[in-house]
């Protein structure tokens, strides 16, 4: 026995190591927790993490928190989707009969809505904790928003409460639900975005004739009630259903680097120094100033024509449904292909073809449904690229580097230049999405809003009528107004397309 002992006395100390790893592994592993998920907590989970934490992406958490997303959007814009019905239905009744100027408030409540994005992601981004608190604001301020416009007698009651108030509680919605958003789907984030503004145009197919029996049936003050009563059911079900995938703490950091270091700072907003940052802003600035005319008139369209405006509301209601349609196939080809230029190519190009070559000539209320269903579908594509611009111009150079050699060979040149999927994002990365997914956002809501304006200007409701010409006449203005901005929204695309690749090039000949 005393042999034995002595032929293992070198290896006592592994011995002893050995047990005291086994008999305190569970502290160490408490001990070492914290320092591996406050490093990355989203991409380098340790497997007491992976079972903590529901999976992004998939399984039956990310799709419920879906689900309610989508009916988050739904409150938030099926009634500025619907709003070419209620302008109808205001321009022909007292008190608000003959005023032109409401045909801006669906466009201001979006506007509005929007603008305040990037300003809510940027204050929710670092304080986890108040976005559920936010969206319960917004959604009382939807509901009160909806009442207001109910006994809304002036103009401007109309358009600070339907319009402003109902701006402002849709972005306290959207602006959580974004952030939400970032922490359920990665890979495939903008099929997600996709599938939640799609929600919106799915709600808008049938909404447009529930509103306009309503409106015809119980007038403005019951329609109104009554919908502030659907957004609270609505709003409470959407609630229950978006919860935090990895809870935040008081204690927890959500960033690493501090916003008082002037270099930290710098290089937290490096992305205004890039070239695809502005390229793409103005794509979606001149996309958004002219999307919306569209929608907004159709009703008023179909009545110049002699149509009903139940007419009417079955042309909005078919383009509202052709809209949500585009926006998931929109995010899914992109997602599928990995880049977002033939998208967008197509978005803006068949845009503007249907706006100049088959809106002018849809003189039945068939032709009607066909140019608004395939605008819609056509134009409602552009939406869900807003997340895959913004990570292009965070991301840069990850998006243009040359694809790894098939060839078994170590030289990064064979090949020729592709959109790879781009490295892991960090903490750092993932909020810079959001911000300029914010910028954006916001860019599309003052775009909307300088076209409800300029819209405003180029219709003349005292206008004659004319059947046989181009666009009715009364139209033709507005009409090219659209079909041209979608041609300049094209070019900023192609520009931003064309110096990706420029950049491709020379990185791969700097390689070579």
């Amino acid at each position: 026995m005393g042999e034995n002992l002595q032929l293992s006395k070198p290896l006592r100390p592994l011995a002893v190591l050995g047990v005291y790893l086994h008999s305190n592994r569970r502290n160490l592993e408490v001990s070492a927790q914290p320092s591996i998920s406050r490093a990355s907590i989203s991409w380098f989970e340790d497997l007491e993490d992976v079972r903590r934490y529901p999976p992004q992406d998939t399984g039956a958490s990310a799709w419920i928190f879906l689900f309610g997303a989508s009916l988050v959007d739904a409150i938030c814009w099926s009634q500025t989707r619907c709003f070419g019905v209620f302008r109808e239905y205001y321009f022909t009744h007292p008190p608000f009969q003959g005023n032109s100027v409401i045909a801006v408030v669906g466009m201001l409540s979006d506007g509005c809505l929007q603008v305040l994005t990037p300003f809510l992601l940027h204050y929710l981004n670092s304080r986890l904790r108040h976005c559920k608190k936010s969206m319960i604001l917004g959604l009382l301020l939807c509901i009160l928003a909806s009442l207001g416009a109910a006994f809304s007698a002036k103009t401007w009651q109309l358009l600070a409460t339907q319009g402003v108030l109902y701006g402002i509680g849709g972005g306290c919605l959207t602006a959580g639900t974004y952030v939400f958003m970032a922490e359920w789907f990665d890979k495939r984030q903008t099929f997600a975005y996709g599938m939640v503004m799609s929600s919106s145009g799915i709600f808008g197919s049938f909404l447009p004739i529930v509103y306009i029996k309503a409106l015809e049936s119980y007038g403005q003050k019951i329609t109104l009630i009554a919908h502030g009563i659907v957004v609270l059911i609505l709003g409470c079900i959407a609630l229950s259903c978006i919860r935090y995938r990895i809870t935040p703490t008081k204690t927890t950091p959500k960033t690493s680097h501090n916003t008082t270091n002037t270099s930290n700072v710098n290089n937290r907003y490096s992305f205004i120094r890039r070239t695809s940052f502005y390229l793409l802003g103005l794509a979606v600035l001149i996309q958004a100033i002219v999307v919306s005319p569209p929608a907004t008139y159709l009703p008023s369209f179909a009545t110049d024509l002699g149509y009903s405006a139940m007419e009417g509301a079955l042309a909005m209601g078919m383009f509202s449904l052709a809209t949500a349609v585009g926006q998931i196939g929109g995010g899914i080809i992109t997602d599928l292909r990995r880049s977002f230029d033939l998208t967008t190519l197509l978005s803006t190009t068949l845009s503007a073809l249907a706006a100049l070559l088959l809106w002018p000539e849809a003189k039945t209320i068939v032709a009607i449904i066909i140019f608004g269903s395939l605008y819609g579908l056509v134009s409602g594509s552009f939406s869900p690229q807003r997340p895959r611009f913004a990570a292009a111009v965070i991301m840069g150079d990850a998006f243009t580097r040359p694809p790894p050699s098939t060839s078994g060979s170590s030289d990064p040149s064979h090949g020729t230049p592709s959109m790879d999927p781009p490295p892991s994002r960090t903490d750092e990365d993932k909020e810079k999405i959001l911000l300029v997914m914010g910028i954006y956002t916001a860019t599309r809501g003052v775009g909307q809003v300088i076209g409800g304006f300029i819209g405003t200007a180029l219709v003349n409701d005292n206008a004659k009528v004319d059947e046989g010409a181009y666009g009715l006449k009364k139209w033709t203005p507005l009409i090219i107004f659209v079909g041209g901005g979608m041609v300049l929204a094209c070019a900023a695309g192609v520009a931003n397309s064309v110096l990706v690749s420029v950049r491709k090039r020379r990185i791969v000949n700097e390689i070579r």
